[in-house]
C-alpha cells in the first residue's frame, strides 16, 4: 500500500477535473458524466470541508476517490460511493471509504450515514452491504402514457398557462427559492441564460399560480438517457416555491401531459417520472400508484449504515 498515496481536496489544484475523470471511467451506469468546471464550482459554492473529499492517487495518476455532502436539515451525510478506475486494488476503496466513515462519525456523531446506490453494477451492493449498510428506500422511474395523466381523476386546485421569456423574472425568483440550483446557476445570468438556451426555445414551459402567486414551474423534454433506451418524456426541471411540500407536484405533471398531447409534443411517448418512498410527497406517491404503469424499473437504493 505504500505505492499509493492519500490526499485531502485543495482548492485550485486541479483536482476536480481528475476527479470527473475517476468517476466517468469508473460508472459505467451514470445519469450523465461527470465535469471538473461544475465540480470546482459546486464545491467553492458550498464551502466544503477538505476532509470531506478524499482521493487516492497512483504517483501522479487519481485512481479514486470519495466524499460526503451535509444534509442538515435531514441530519445525514450522504457518502458517494468509492470510485475506482479499473485496475485499483479493493484496499484503496476500502481505506478510502473507512477513513471517510471514521472521520464523518467522529465529526458529526449524530448524523446518519446513506450512500445513494445506483442498482447496477450489483457489486457495488454487495460492497456496501459487507461494510454494515442496509437497505431503507429505493429510487425508480416509472414510465406512464400520457394519456392515462390526462384522464386521471385529480381535482387540480391552480391554475396554469403556459410561461415565455416575458415571465423571466417571476423564473428567476422561484428558482431561488426553489434552492436546488443554486451551485449550478449561481447567478441570476446564469438562470437567463439556461431558459433562453434551453427552455424557450422548446417551449411548452407550464406555469402553475395559487391566487395569483407562482409556485412551480417545469417543462417537458423528449429525451433518452442511452443510445439503447427509448426516447421518453422528462420533466426538463421542475422549481417548486415551496420545495419541502413540493406543492404542485401532482397538477405539474396533468399539465404537462395535456401540452404534450395537445401539441403533439412527445406524440406516442411515454411520460417518465421518478419516485421514491422517503423523499417524494405521499399524495403523488398515491396518485401515481393508482396508475398502471407502461413500466417500472429500480434506480437507485438508499442505503444507511446500521447503527
Amino acid at each position: 500500500m505504500t505505492e499509493y498515496i492519500y490526499k485531502n481536496w485543495e482548492p485550485n489544484k486541479g483536482f476536480e477535473n481528475l476527479q470527473a475523470d475517476v468517476f466517468n471511467e469508473a460508472n459505467q451506469f451514470k445519469f450523465a458524466p461527470a465535469n471538473g468546471d461544475q465540480i470546482k464550482q459546486e464545491y467553492e459554492q458550498e464551502k466544503v470541508d477538505p476532509q470531506t473529499i478524499q482521493y487516492a492517487f497512483h504517483g501522479d495518476k487519481m485512481i479514486a476517490y470519495v466524499k460526503g455532502r451535509m444534509r442538515k436539515k435531514s441530519k445525514e451525510v450522504h457518502i458517494s460511493f468509492p470510485w475506482a478506475v479499473q485496475g485499483t486494488p479493493v484496499e484503496v476503496q476500502d481505506k478510502l471509504f473507512a477513513d471517510m466513515i471514521l472521520y464523518l462519525q467522529r465529526q458529526y456523531p449524530s448524523y446518519q450515514l446513506r450512500v445513494n446506490a445506483m442498482a447496477k453494477p450489483e457489486e457495488n451492493l454487495d460492497f456496501l452491504k459487507k461494510r454494515g449498510f442496509v437497505e431503507r428506500n429505493l429510487w425508480k422511474a416509472v414510465y406512464l402514457s400520457v394519456q392515462s395523466l390526462v384522464e386521471a381523476s385529480y381535482k387540480i386546485p391552480y391554475t396554469s398557462r403556459l410561461g415565455s421569456e416575458y415571465d423571466i423574472d417571476a423564473l428567476i425568483k422561484l428558482f431561488k427559492a426553489d434552492g436546488r440550483y443554486s451551485a449550478q446557476f449561481p447567478t441570476d445570468e446564469d438562470i437567463v441564460k439556461y431558459f433562453r438556451d434551453n427552455v424557450f426555445t422548446t417551449g411548452h414551459l407550464i406555469l402553475l399560480y395559487e391566487n395569483d402567486k407562482l409556485i412551480a414551474a417545469s417543462a417537458p423534454l423528449v429525451t433518452s438517457s442511452s443510445p439503447e433506451e427509448e426516447e421518453s418524456i422528462i420533466q426538463r426541471f421542475t422549481a417548486y416555491k415551496f420545495l419541502k411540500e413540493q406543492k404542485g407536484s401532482i397538477p405539474l405533471l396533468i399539465e404537462l401531459a395535456k401540452e404534450c398531447l395537445v401539441t403533439g409534443y412527445g406524440a406516442n411517448k411515454p411520460f417518465l417520472t421518478y419516485i421514491d418512498d422517503m423523499d417524494s410527497p405521499r399524495d403523488l406517491r398515491e396518485f401515481i400508484g393508482k396508475i398502471t404503469p407502461l413500466k417500472s424499473k429500480v434506480l437507485m437504493y438508499y442505503y444507511y449504515l446500521k447503527n
